[in-house]
């Protein structure tokens, strides 16, 4: 890194890791040996930027060979460094620092950065997260397609700025300064967005209500084809289809009916009881879903047979791929010969896609509109609406409704969260007229362009804090965001006495090893009590 190293303020100086800190990597503790309680192992996922989670992704020992337990066990301002993740990812090198938190230990893939007295560890804390030193951590990446590592021995070998030992106190109470005031920002930002996504759900609650077209119907009186003349037409299709499908299967067999008495077994779908459901505007009715489309399932072709999948065109939608209300693509896709030789099916675009089976049912329902045909997994249901019908208008009516959904359709003692199809089917909607279904998109889409725009601001504002954070860091350790002290030592000299001091260290325990001593096989127990 040498020819990289800009120059710095006069009192300070370039110091190599490994003179101003004993560098160690983690130890590879075995899983067989994981207990409930004990010493917590401080694992990669246990460090995010400038954070110690202690809290989450817990793992522990409780019986350690004495010299492991010396060597690894952390101490209170210890510096950690991710060292694996995403190659070319950037998604590693997080810092933070040990504060008072108590028997931990160092887990492999984990370099820690002991600072020799009287450094303040705080300081390289915050100078290790500043991009220039990760835009030089991350020249030293190897690994493979999928994983990046960068190792101890280049660790060792970075160089930090150095300034003189007051001075990094300085530095560091402006930059905590300044962060708590970026902190409170970011903060409001987010609860501003918070509030965005509220606003956004009640403007779907509105017009489920009929609240968001109010004025237009009083403007409109009278005028509109009234939702229940709309669901007679749709369950009068309904049945002219059944019927047009049974006399062709009929007819296939080479059977002609004598009479109609066929048509009797046609049925007819459960209508929604309204007796505990709020009145309607005028004009409106209550649906199930059962009323009002056909419903689809899906399947997955064997992953097995490459015919099935390579080179595939249809998109196969799965839960990974319901993040947007909305789906022209998917993550995975499939082949003509796989549709055919699978219980996946075409589902026609226009058609809502509910996940009804998910670890993700524990949060949110996703619920979407497929803008193409697309095939779907199992563990998705598709309702197709009758062609009399507007698809956005069921979608956002579902959409305002889906944490009901979610509560009241749960299936009950399953080992993964799901809904339960019978119960959706007969799940009521509100059906508003044809021709109010257009206004109240309308007023659906206005309203969320504001908070698109809105939210796209928010967004914005909190990436600019993070780059102004960022530049917070270069102009701490450029020497440009506390004036020098003539009078303070300068970093050369300290950093000469910590190398004299190091240098004693390692020939005394040089001399220490000289000297026999019978290798202890001793083992330590955390008391429990």
């Amino acid at each position: 890194m040498g020819e990289d190293l800009y120059e710095l303020p006069k009192g300070w100086v370039w110091a190599r890791l490994d003179d101003i800190s004993e560098a160690l990597g983690g130890f590879a503790f075995k899983s067989q040996n994981y207990t409930e309680q004990g010493f917590q192992i401080i694992k990669i996922g246990n460090i995010k930027p400038g954070k110690l989670n202690i809290k989450d992704n817990k793992t522990f020992i409780d019986k350690i060979d004495s010299s492991i337990l010396d060597r690894y066990l952390l101490e209170s301002d210890d510096i950690l460094i991710t060292l694996t993740g995403t190659r070319l990812k950037r998604d590693y090198g997080f810092v933070t620092i040990v504060k008072n938190e108590k028997q931990l230990l160092l887990n492999q893939r984990v370099a820690r950065l002991r600072f020799y007295p009287p450094l303040y560890p705080v300081y390289f804390c915050y100078s290790l997260q500043s991009e220039p030193f990760r835009d030089n951590f991350f020249q030293n990446e190897t690994g493979n397609v999928g994983q990046g590592n960068v190792s101890m021995g280049a660790i060792k070998e970075e160089f930090i700025p150095l300034p003189p030992l007051p001075e990094q106190y300085r530095i560091v109470a402006k930059i905590e300064e300044l962060f708590t005031q970026l902190d409170a920002g970011v903060e409001l930002l987010k609860k501003v967005k918070a509030k965005l996504k509220r606003y956004r759900q009640a403007v779907l609650k509105a017009a489920v209500e009929g609240n968001l077209t109010k004025e237009w119907r009083t403007a409109h009186q009278g005028e509109s084809e009234p939702a229940s003349v709309l669901l007679e037409r749709i369950l009068k299709q309904r049945r002219e289809k059944w019927e047009a499908e049974q006399l062709a299967k009929m007819q296939a067999q080479g059977k002609t009916p004598k009479d109609d008495s066929w048509k009797l077994k046609y049925k007819e779908p459960v209508t929604p009881d309204t007796s505990d459901l709020p009145d309607l505007p005028d004009r409106w009715c209550w649906v199930n879903y059962d009323q009002i489309g056909e419903w689809s399932g899906g399947g997955t072709p064997r992953t097995t047979i490459a015919d099935y999948w390579e080179n595939g065109t249809i998109p196969w939608v799965s839960p990974k791929d319901m993040k947007s209300f909305k789906i022209s693509n998917s993550e995975d896709k499939i082949t003509k010969i796989g549709l055919e030789n699978s219980t996946a099916n075409l589902i026609k675009a226009g058609s809502l896609f509910f996940v009804t089976r998910s670890g993700i049912l524990r949060r949110i329902l996703p619920i979407a509109l497929n803008l193409v045909d697309t095939a779907i997994n199992q563990d998705i249901k598709a309702l197709t609406p009758s062609l009399l019908l507007n698809p956005e208008y069921l979608l956002n009516a579902s959409l305002a409704l889906r944490e009901d959904i979610l509560h009241t359709c749960s299936k009950d003692g399953t080992t993964v969260e799901s809904i339960e199809l019978s119960d959706l089917r007969i799940y009521p909607i509100p059906l508003a007229p044809l021709d109010e279904q257009l206004r109240i998109i309308e007023g659906i889409e206005r309203l969320f362009s504001i908070i698109d725009q809105l939210e796209k601001t928010v967004d914005t504002n909190i990436k600019r804090a993070e780059r102004l954070r960022q530049s917070i860091l270069k102009q701490a350790f450029t020497g440009q965001l506390v004036p020098q002290d003539p009078n303070d030592e300068p970093a050369e000299k300290l950093l000469e006495r910590i190398k004299a001091e190091k240098a004693q260290q390692v020939a005394t325990k040089t001399k220490k090893k000289t000297k026999s001593q019978p290798k202890s096989s001793a083992q330590l127990a955390l008391p429990l009590e």
